[in-house]
């Protein structure tokens, strides 16, 4: 994927819409719900109260699995750690564990690493300012080094990203107004350890029959996005097309986009009918 276009993209939407990058469900469609809810807000005072709901049955796998977060007891503030069980190539199981920290004066969190166990053995230990450094994000959070988030679990995320039939991790990124921005850390069989491989939005729709993770966005008031992303054959993930809905009362138009030949061209357009509510 071309992280250069795809951060210029995302630094554009942030700018001009005060967004930052951030899914229905069946057998083999994983829906965020409680990232959907959060991404249809209108209000940060909305927002806040969906985001302050339990979390833990929204860490699953792509296919709907959960996975439960055996949390330690939730502090007022300072440092923490909280727990949780991943599934890795050959059912193996390891342990993360994730560092946390609250600030005094603040209701939302931070994760700055998560230590990776195979049994009593640290086999990892992940650096979330490393994403932050790859992405240009340093400064996106409340302390650097950390992310930031409303859950005490740094909104863990734990599923098949790459359609490889193993888990990866994902978390929470940073507070924005609308479009939930998530860092990701892919597990590499042949190195053995988790790699970060990119910063997309939430809510996401994992597809595992075209095996495309889709990704809605809101843009401004008036704008919604379908992004369809999908890897290329070097397992690059990579913006292979997108929906535009404009529903300005002097537009009222989708545009469909798909990636030919290297260049993302224009293919279809369709008239819209008026948002209700």
């Amino acid at each position: 994927m071309n992280k250069k276009g795809f951060l210029a993209g995302t630094a554009v939407l942030l700018l001009l819409f005060f967004m930052a990058c951030g899914a229905p469900s069946s057998e083999e469609r994983a829906l965020r719900n409680m990232g959907k809810e959060r991404a249809l807000c209108e209000t940060e005072e909305e927002a806040a109260s969906v985001w302050t709901e339990d979390r833990a049955d929204a860490v699953k796998t792509a296919d709907g699995d959960k996975k439960a977060l055996k949390e330690e007891e939730e502090p007022k503030w300072g440092h923490y750690t909280v727990t949780a069980e991943i599934t890795v190539d050959n059912g193996r199981k390891l342990d993360l564990i994730l560092h946390g920290f609250r600030p005094e004066d603040r209701s939302c969190y931070g994760i700055d690493k998560i230590d990776v166990y195979d049994g009593a053995d640290l086999i990892q230990t992940i650096s979330v300012k490393e994403a932050m450094l790859e992405e240009g994000t340093a400064n996106y959070g409340y302390i650097e080094g950390y992310t930031e988030t409303w859950d005490e679990d740094g909104g863990l995320y734990i599923g098949d990203m790459n359609f490889d039939g193993v888990e990866d991790i994902g978390l929470f990124a940073w507070i924005p107004l609308v479009n939930i921005p998530y860092y990701y850390w892919l597990w590499d069989k042949e190195e053995q350890q988790f790699t970060y491989a990119f910063c997309i939005c939430e809510p996401t729709l994992i597809d595992t029959e075209k095996e495309q993770i889709e990704v809605y966005l809101r843009d401004g008031a008036s704008g919604r996005c379908t992004e369809y992303y999908a890897y290329d054959e070097n397992g690059e993930l990579q913006l292979v097309g997108y929906i535009y809905d404009d529903y300005s009362d002097d537009v009222l138009k989708r545009e469909i986009y798909e990636l030919i030949d290297g260049e993302m061209q224009l293919i279809g357009e369709e008239p819209l009918q008026p948002m209700v509510g």
